[in-house]
C-alpha cells in the first residue's frame, strides 16, 4: 500500500491557493480603490455646489434686470473665465475666482444666461444656470434668476 506525504502541499494545491489569495485581495483594492474615488467624488460635489450657489447668489444680488437685459440684447449668452472680461459683461471676473479646500474653481464654471422669451420679459424675470465641473466630468447645475422689483 503506497503511503501520502502529509507532511506539505502538492504543487498544485500551493498554486490553487495562491490563485484564490490573488482574487480576494485583488478584488478587495478595488473595492477600497472605488469607495475612496466615490469618497472624493462626494466631497468634490458638495464644493461644487457650494462654490455654484455662491456665484448664484452673488449674480443675483450684484446685477439688476434691465443691466442684464440690455447686455443680453435679446440673445442667450454664456459667461466663463476666459471670456468674462471680453464680453463688456455686467459681471465682475471675480466671479470665478471661489476656491473650496484648496481647489479654484475658474475654468470649471460656465454660467449660461437663457434668451429672453416673451414670457420672461412679461414677468421680467431672467434665468440663468451656473454649471461647475468636478472630479472629471461630473457637473453640477445650480439654476438662479434675476428679476425686477
Amino acid at each position: 500500500m503506497k503511503r501520502l506525504n502529509r507532511r506539505g502541499f502538492t504543487l498544485i494545491e500551493a498554486i490553487a491557493s495562491f490563485v484564490i489569495v490573488s482574487i480576494v485581495l485583488t478584488t478587495a483594492a478595488i473595492l477600497i480603490v472605488n469607495s475612496y474615488n466615490q469618497s472624493v467624488a462626494t466631497s468634490r460635489q458638495v464644493d461644487a455646489v457650494h462654490v455654484g450657489s455662491l456665484i448664484r447668489d452673488d449674480i443675483a444680488a450684484d446685477a439688476t434686470y434691465a443691466t442684464v437685459l440690455l447686455w443680453l440684447d435679446g440673445a442667450a449668452a454664456t459667461l466663463t473665465a476666459d471670456n468674462c472680461d471680453d464680453l463688456g459683461s455686467p459681471f465682475a471676473c471675480t466671479l470665478f475666482a471661489y476656491e473650496a479646500d484648496g481647489i479654484v474653481y475658474d475654468a470649471e464654471v460656465v454660467v449660461s444666461f437663457e434668451a429672453p422669451t416673451v414670457e420672461s420679459l412679461l414677468y421680467k424675470v431672467i434665468r440663468f444656470t451656473v454649471t461647475v465641473t468636478y472630479y472629471g466630468a461630473r457637473t453640477v447645475i445650480i439654476e438662479g434668476m434675476i428679476y425686477d422689483v
